[in-house]
């Protein structure tokens, strides 16, 4: 192991060695952050490799379990040990003194002083001029994507994050519907929880309400990561579209309600057919708002090991040593996905709006 990942400069593009698992002794969950060549890294097809990775293989075969490998931005590792979510952590980990309060460590396996000397010629300075940009663009093409079809870790990312958003608006607005609802009760006690809420929510950094969704209330369950992500964000965005339903529903006049009331509608009835659906008009715009930026908050459900678009750049990036073009690249992706939900909302709200522009 030593001689084929530390004494000499590794082939990365190598395979790994064939090391079955028996899973006869159970299973060993483990965490990891594939930042860290030769120790652990992405390879073709998302293959985890490195040295930290044989080691733990060799370890559970020589046990006689199997492995179950949570790939996660670095910063998440810590949390996700102590949740219970997983058994041990393999990755670069510096070991200090203050660390060893809350952890435990295995003996050191490499010690090492790092470093980064950057390439004159790399970076902004290459890509000034026209022939410069086309050449940055085909090498970053080149070995950003089309190498080991890292592309597809892209596609797939992008996946994951559009289904986190979308379904996290569709449970968002069944909860903030009913948020709403208790929001414009007349009793004093009711309308204050649903305050209490928004407030909450509003106050805390999505970051920190992701983790305590993660690490705190489904801490020592079984639940999948994107599901817990859904609900994190459904939470969140349920509290936005609750004030912004509420407030569309206070623009309603009032003569229009009690028109309706004089015709023989009860206050459901006219609430129904009048204020609902003009709340909803008005209260659209800044629903698609709140759908963008929904999906620009899922970039940091890498830290509760889900791969979605922006984790599968940031994996790349850590092989190639790129940058820019992956981070720009990510950027592009966001900027035609959140463009094209734009044009379909408003495509919806003239449709909705008889057809007027908005």
């Amino acid at each position: 192991m030593q001689e084929r990942w530390l004494n000499n400069v590794p082939d990365l593009d190598s395979p790994m060695p064939d090391i079955p698992l028996s899973g006869a002794n159970g299973t060993l969950r483990v965490a990891t952050s594939a930042g860290s060549m030769p120790f652990a890294y992405m390879g073709a097809n998302n293959e985890l490799k490195g040295y930290s990775i044989e080691m733990i293989r060799r370890f559970a075969a020589f046990e006689g379990i199997d492995i179950v490998f949570s790939e996660m931005d670095f910063g998440g590792m810590l949390p996700y040990i102590i949740s219970g979510r997983a058994d041990i952590a393999i990755a670069d980990i510096s070991i200090t003194e203050e660390r060893k309060l809350s952890v435990s460590f295995t003996d050191p396996i490499y010690y090492d002083q790092g470093g980064i000397i950057a390439l004159k010629h790399s970076g902004a300075v290459a890509i000034t001029s026209g022939d410069g940009l086309i050449e940055w663009l085909r090498t970053g093409i080149e070995r950003n994507l089309i190498t080991e079809n890292r592309w597809k870790m892209i596609v797939d990312g992008l996946g994951i994050t559009l289904l986190i958003a979308l379904l996290a608006q569709i449970f968002g607005t069944a909860f903030g519907g009913f948020i709403c609802y208790i929001l414009t009760r007349k009793n004093k006690i009711v309308r204050s929880i649903g305050d209490f809420y928004c407030g909450l929510v509003f106050g805390i950094p999505m970051v920190t309400i992701l983790f305590i969704t993660y690490y705190v209330i489904f801490g020592n369950t079984t639940v999948s990561s994107i599901t817990i992500a859904v609900i994190a964000f459904a939470l969140v965005e349920g509290a936005s579209i609750a004030q912004n339903l509420k407030g569309a529903i206070n623009t309603i006049d009032p003569v229009e309600i009690e028109a309706a009331r004089s015709i023989g509608f009860s206050a459901f009835k006219a609430f129904l057919t009048v204020t609902f659906p003009q709340a909803v008009r008005r209260a659209l715009p800044a629903y698609t708002v709140g759908f963008i930026g929904l999906v620009k908050y899922t970039a940091i459900v890498g830290f509760i090991a889900i791969q979605d678009l922006n984790r599968a750049a940031d994996i790349i990036r850590s092989r190639t040593f790129d940058a820019y073009f992956p981070l720009l690249f990510t950027a592009l992706i966001y900027l035609i996905v959140t463009t094209i939900l734009v044009q379909l909302f408003k495509f919806g709200v003239n449709k909705i709006n008889g057809g007027e522009t908005q």
